[in-house]
């Protein structure tokens, strides 16, 4: 009782251990589901104690969590279990309990925590966990066996490093990149841009710059950042970003991508780790360089629009010219709006200077420069307008007031209080009259108008009045008795450094003396610089003559700047510059006056001009006083005009994109030769080797210039088409005057231009020329399809007008059958117009296939099929497809397309092979060997084993292999040959060898009939035929068991009396042995032991067997003697299977002759007497043991 008792102990213990490591084991490994979310939580061994809100909680172990595999972290700290695996849900990380900063914090905690820098251990873990409870008020948190102070400590300092970041200023902007902040600013291209880090060393991050190049503070290019700062390049026209990445964030690939929260309504809410993304400092630099425009005043306004009678700032010209590099950039032309355009592309730490060429009507040239300095721009803007100035050009008038007391006769006093008002004829006109605009003065400028009242000497004088005509009138008297002028006079102010003019009024008839003013219609200023001549003629049509002293004067010339020499009888005072003043006063009449010489560069007036002196309330009066009358002859000014044409050099080629397209938009310039002087003044308007203007072809080809000064100029092309070699050759061309008649001196000029000249060429590799057909473009840097062509036997393809400087590339789109695609050709066109020979060298494809066995050994006879997989046609193969020993080569193969190999028949003694698809290398492979493409057939390995029964060798059969086929019914039957007997495909007999191999007469694959056609003797035929697929290789051979089953031989033995034949004996015991002695199985299995019957017979059925049987008597009858002769079945024929027919013995046993002595007991008997013994031995010995 106490042994069962014991033992149901041990059985209760073994049962609680087992129940108790089940539940550990379950809680150890407990899954949460939540969608396709497992929330996994394994025990840390250790008491754990923490508070929260002065709560003990009191766990006896700590939990370490995942999420989906990836660490998580408790964030309720007072749910310590995970109770229930039900009831987690995803949400977005944006924590609804939870500001941004705690949700940062504790998103850094988890990624500093398990798995940083490679350390995953469980205290690294809890560290981690520990600081989140920390931070969510949970304290005094202390563990049986991990401390995590030090690992703590460690977290905390990484979150610091992360939260520092770098303090950047960009040095030549004064600008600092704060925490959090970004600064984006516009660069001079030309230097590079300083950043500093004034928060540390950069070491802590990546520097990353896109779209700009890292410079050492030379502009060289360096690898990475050393130190606390950097220097950046950016080209113009560049946007730069440079972004600064903790290196902290690359050391834990622990977590996954994202920070996932995950709730739950009865367990605790996780978070489980992840990536930080964390945003850096960031500097976008765009390099756009500066630019300059100029806003043009008139420095007495300050006004966008000119004093006197000009109407606008238009036409006048600035040239922009670089100071640091010493070229001259352009041109700033002033507009009607008083803006000039805008040069942009400046280099920000340039120098550049200011100069006023052509000064605008009416003003004076400003001949000083003026400097442009752009780096002290600030640092939100990089352009500069401007502000120019100009002075009007000014002139005097004064007036002398004289009336006649009409109580004195003829004695003139001068007359006080007489007040005059001039008003320029700009402002008349626009007002419709005098009167009009007399009521608008203070709108004009000061120097648009005057008003002026005589003194006591009858002496009035005006201020500076702006360039310009203007209408003089006596608009009020010292008292109203006297009578104000009646006619209006004109002042004009038409050149700089004009003198005074003087008027002397009055009533008294007098001769006057006659001023000829030579002037240029077009501005109406004084020519000075040349002279012209003059006779006048009275009324009826007499020149006059006029005779001073001894001499006499017919003709009257203008003076120059240079002394002349003129024929007798002309009359000329070399100070009166631009005019000539009669030397004797006329009588007032009719005259008229004919120009019989115009000044240099101005066409003569052909017609005569018609004056009158009349009796003059208002003359001029000259420096001594002289009463004179101005009479104006204005010519016109001899200009040349430029025509020129634009054409192309003929070329033969296959492709002219010059002619495709228009002529227009090739750029000349027109520079001087020389001085270019201007007629009027003999002043340089345009100094040798400075641009008189730029023209531009039509679509045509075509371009003019008019208006052009006279002088010699030449014509240089700066710009040309793409295309065309630009045409350095300087074309002179000179202006000047015919005669004094002709306005206008035509210059024609026609200059050709050489077109870009390259001829492509495709050869073999060889140098041999390439077989014709392959498709060949050019594209451009934009990747803009130029040309495309297919390749012709040994011509070129030419091609005229590509744009030299400009890289292009020769691409073979699609290459000719036998050959791989060259390699992209990068070339430039030469700028001399000379021919670029580009040649693009082809290499052949060159394949070998081969037909090899798994040994690597030659299969022939077998016929391949090559297909290609792109067009859909198949590929020529020698010899028809028919393998042999030697390898195929193929060089027909097109390059980039896809092939199939396929074996379409085989021998006997092989599998087919799987087909082959391959791809032929777009491109020229590395090797210079063809490619070999080798398919393995394997070889058939199926072998015939032919046994009886027993598993014995069969020789002697006769066996047929078929070709198979399936019918109708999907039956295996043999294929039939044209006589409708079986298609045998081999016949063999067995051998007394085990194994027969068959594989080297079949086809792999293929399905074929095992036919027994005559079994051995003593065998009986195949059940039924064998259908087979001949499916065996090498690795994985195939065996084929045909069994002949042994036919039944019948044996009969009768045992009789020796002495008497008739006499048949009963319970004889016989025995069938084979030849080895072994006892003989019937065909039921059991051994051939029999005893006769009543009538002396005993029967055997036993299989055949070849090595022969024999029979023997192992026991006699009672009162006789034992035989013990073999008696051999031998001579055996087809009727001894018969069971009708058996194989007859007769044994004969001769009775005894001797009284038995009990030798002869059975055995039987011994075997019971020693069975009781025993039997009564073993009863003692358990009674005796029984009663112990």
């Amino acid at each position: 009782m106490k042994i069962e008792k014991i033992k149901k102990q041990i059985q209760n213990l073994i049962l609680r251990i087992m129940s108790v490591f089940m539940v550990f084991t379950l809680i150890s490994h407990m899954h949460v589901h939540a969608e396709s979310t497992t929330i996994t939580c394994t025990n840390v061994p250790g008491r754990q104690v923490y508070y929260v809100d002065g709560v003990a909680y009191d766990t006896p172990e700590s939990h370490f969590l995942r999420a989906d595999g990836i660490p998580a972290y408790c964030i309720q700290p007072k749910i310590p279990e995970i109770y229930h695996p039900i009831g987690y849900v995803g949400e977005d990380p944006g924590w609804t309990k939870m500001s941004e900063l705690d949700q940062n914090i504790m998103l850094a905690y988890a990624f500093f925590g398990y798995g940083f820098d490679g350390e995953r251990t469980d205290e690294r873990y809890l560290a981690a966990q520990d600081l989140i409870w920390e931070y969510l008020g949970t304290t005094n948190i202390t563990r049986a066996t991990i401390d995590t102070t030090q690992k703590k400590n460690e977290i905390r300092s990484l979150v610091e490093q992360l939260h520092t970041m770098p303090n950047l200023q960009v040095v030549e902007y004064n600008n600092n990149v704060k925490e959090g902040s970004f600064f984006t600013g516009e660069i001079d291209g030309n230097i590079p841009v300083h950043v500093i880090n004034t928060n540390g060393n950069l070491a802590n991050f990546d520097v990353l710059v896109e779209n700009g190049t890292l410079v050492d503070a030379n502009g060289e290019l360096v690898s990475t950042v050393v130190g606390n700062d950097f220097y950046v390049k950016v080209a113009m026209g560049q946007q730069a970003k440079i972004r600064f990445i903790n290196k902290l964030l690359y050391r834990n690939d622990e977590g996954g991508e994202n920070q996932i929260i995950y709730r739950s309504s009865v367990n605790q809410d996780v978070i489980k780790a992840g990536k930080l993304h964390v945003d850096s400092a960031e500097i976008n630099l765009h390099a756009v360089g500066t630019s300059l425009n100029l806003i043009k005043h008139d420095v007495d306004t300050n006004l966008q629009k000119p004093q006197g009678a000009a109407e606008s700032f238009v036409q006048t010209s600035y040239e922009l010219f670089d100071e640091t590099a010493q070229t001259t950039v352009g041109m700033l032309n002033i507009d009607e709006s008083g803006v000039s355009n805008t040069i942009d592309g400046l280099y920000y730490s340039h120098q550049y200077s200011v100069k006023e060429i052509t000064a605008p009507k009416g003003y004076k040239l400003d001949a000083e420069k003026k400097t442009v300095l752009f780096n002290q721009l600030p640092s939100y803007t990089n352009h500069i307008s401007l502000d120019v100035m100009d002075d009007v050009i000014t002139g005097k008038f004064r007036i002398h007031k004289l009336f006649v007391d009409k109580h004195q006769s003829a004695l003139a006093t001068n007359e006080q209080g007489a007040t005059f008002t001039a008003i320029l004829q700009k402002h008349i006109d626009r007002f419709g009259s005098f009167e009009e605009a007399y009521q608008h003065l203070s709108e004009f400028t000061p120097k648009e108008y005057a008003v002026i009242t005589t003194d006591e000497e009858g002496i009035a004088e005006s201020g500076e009045l702006a360039y310009g005509k203007y209408t003089i009138r006596q608009t009020s008297a010292k008292d109203s008795e006297m009578e104000l002028l009646k006619e209006d006079f004109v002042f004009e102010v038409s050149r700089e450094n004009q003198p005074e003019v003087k008027y002397e009024i009055s009533n008294i008839s007098k001769e006057y003396y006659v001023r000829l003013v030579k002037k240029d219609a077009e501005t109406n200023e004084i020519i000075d610089f040349h002279s012209a001549g003059f006779k006048i003629k009275d009324a009826d049509g007499n020149y006059v003559v006029q005779r001073v002293g001894e001499r006499s004067y017919d003709t009257f010339q203008t003076s120059a700047k240079e002394d002349e020499k003129y024929p007798e009888g002309t009359f000329c005072v070399a100070q009166q510059h631009g005019t000539i003043t009669t030397p004797l006063k006329l009588a007032p009449g009719s005259y008229t006056i004919e120009e019989i010489s115009s000044p240099d560069g101005f066409t003569r007036e052909t017609q005569e001009i018609p004056f009158t002196l009349k009796q003059e309330n208002v003359v001029n009066v000259d420096e001594d006083n002289n009463q004179y009358i101005t009479v104006e002859v204005r010519n016109n000014r001899i200009y040349g005009q430029l025509e020129l044409q634009k054409k192309v050099e003929e070329y033969q080629s296959d492709r002219n994109l010059v002619i495709e397209k228009s002529l227009a938009g090739i750029v000349f310039r027109l520079i001087a030769a020389e001085d270019i002087i201007e007629p009027i003044h003999g002043n340089v308007i345009l100094p040798k080797g400075q641009v008189y203007t730029e023209f531009t072809t039509d679509e045509n080809g075509y371009t003019s210039v008019e208006h052009i000064p006279l002088g010699k100029y030449v014509v240089q092309e700066v710009q040309t088409l793409d295309g065309l070699v630009l045409n350095e050759t300087a074309y002179p061309v000179d202006f000047f005057a015919k005669d004094d008649v002709t306005a206008t001196i035509h210059h024609g000029l026609t200059i050709t231009n050489e077109i870009t000249k390259t001829e492509i060429t495709k050869t073999m590799i060889t140098g041999s020329p390439e077989t014709p057909g392959a498709k060949l473009r050019v594209i451009d840097e934009e990747n803009t399809l130029i040309d495309e062509w297919v390749s012709a036997y040994q011509v070129p393809h030419k091609i005229a007008g590509l744009t030299s400087g400009k890289k292009y590339t020769l691409h073979e789109e699609m290459t000719v059958d036998g050959y791989y695609y060259a390699d992209d050709i990068t070339f430039t066109v030469n700028s001399d117009g000379t021919v670029l020979a580009v040649e693009m060298i082809d290499k052949p494809v060159e394949y070998l296939i081969e037909k090899v066995n798994e040994e690597g050994k030659a299969i022939s006879g077998v016929r391949l099929q090559l297909k290609n997989l792109s067009t859909g046609e198949l590929v020529p193969l020698p010899n028809d497809g028919v393998t042999t020993a030697e390898a195929f080569q193929l060089n027909n193969l097109h390059a980039g397309q896809q092939y199939e190999l396929e074996e379409v028949e085989i021998v006997n003694g092989v599998h087919r092979a799987s087909m082959i698809q391959f791809t032929v290398p777009k491109y020229n492979p590395t090797t210079s060997e063809p490619i070999k493409i080798q398919m393995i057939d394997l070889t058939v390995d199926i072998s015939l084993k032919k046994v009886d029964e027993d598993g014995k060798t069969v020789a002697g059969a006769i066996l047929e292999i078929y070709e198979a086929t399936q019918n109708e019914n999907q039956e295996y039957v043999p294929v039939l040959d044209e006589n409708q007997n079986p298609k045998l495909v081999h016949r063999f007999i067995t051998t007394d060898e085990d194994i027969y191999d068959i594989g080297q007469y079949v086809k792999g694959g293929s399905t074929y009939i095992l036919h027994e056609v005559e079994a051995p003797f003593g065998y009986e035929l195949m059940d039924q035929d064998i259908v087979f697929t001949a499916t065996g290789t090498k690795e994985k051979p195939q065996l084929i068991q045909a069994v002949d089953r042994k036919k039944k031989i019948y044996v009969r033995v009768k045992k009789v009396d020796a002495e008497d034949y008739d006499t048949v004996l009963e319970n004889t015991e016989f025995t069938l042995y084979h030849s080895d002695s072994t006892i003989a199985m019937d065909i039921y299995g059991r051994s051939t032991v029999g005893l006769t019957d009543k009538y002396g017979f005993v029967d055997f059925a036993v299989p055949y067997a070849a090595e022969g049987l024999y029979v023997m008597e192992t026991e006699a009858p009672k009162g006789y003697e034992i035989s013990f002769e073999k008696y051999e079945i031998k001579h055996l024929s087809a009727q001894n299977f018969n069971p009708e027919k058996p194989i007859e013995l007769t044994v004969a046993d001769e009775k005894e002759k001797d009284i038995p002595t009990g030798v002869g007991i059975h055995f039987g008997v011994w075997f019971c007497v020693i069975g009781g013994i025993i039997g009564i031995a073993w009863t003692i010995f358990s009674t005796r043991r029984i009663r112990k």
